[in-house]
């Protein structure tokens, strides 16, 4: 019975790369902890904060759930290396990053990764929305509208005519994104990683704002 379910629950591993938002790091736990999908394993990097809180934020989580890893950082990785950082530390075959200021629905890994398992599917998204938490308002994000049936091609086209960062932090197949660790950030460097990910198979936006 164990190993039927590891088989059918696939490790998930989560990459969070952070720096100095405590606040918004305890919201991004207390999502990613709560999620439906409970095979995950969640690596935060700390890229040499400065202070004590997120340090304070992540160890009371580990107190309660020992799917979390800490890795403090005591001299700068820089963005890329933080980015970079979390993803080697990853053993699932399917990967996310998790922003430090983002927030999921609870069944946000569980609904992409049925998607993501189907063969041919590299990486999924859902639907998103953007939260300005100064006034409450929330506006619903623009996705491109991709399609197998367009061919990578036409994706691609349909992506250039909407390049969306935010499909960058969407769920992936590991192998399929390992391109990463080898490359060197410039302006856009998500749509390029996106891009990169459509002409390798099928890149999938899920209806539901998860």
């Amino acid at each position: 019975m164990e190993c039927h379910d590891k088989l059918m629950q696939p490790l998930v591993s989560i990459g969070m790369p952070v720096y100095n938002r405590p606040d918004g790091l305890r919201r991004a736990l207390t999502c990613l902890t709560g999620q439906t999908y409970r095979n995950v394993e969640i690596i935060v990097s700390d890229n040499c904060s400065p202070g004590i809180d997120v340090k304070h934020v992540v160890e009371s989580f580990m107190q309660h759930d020992k799917r979390i890893t800490y890795f403090r950082q005591e001299a700068s990785l820089g963005i890329a290396g933080n980015f970079k950082y979390v993803l080697e530390q990853a053993t699932g075959d399917y990967f996310m990053w998790a922003a430090d200021d983002d927030e999921w629905d609870k069944d946000f890994i569980k609904i992409c990764l049925a998607d993501l398992m189907e063969e041919g599917v590299v990486s999924v998204m859902s639907n998103f929305s953007t939260l300005y938490r100064h006034n409450g308002e929330s506006v619903k994000g623009v996705m491109p509208e991709l399609s197998p049936t367009l061919g990578m091609a036409g994706n691609a086209l349909a992506f250039l005519n909407c390049m969306t960062p935010s499909l960058f932090y969407g769920l992936h197949k590991r192998q399929n994104i390992t391109f990463f660790l080898e490359e060197c950030f410039f302006d856009f460097f998500d749509c390029y990683f996106m891009l990169r990910l459509i002409l390798q198979g099928e890149v999938r936006i899920v209806k539901p704002a998860l």
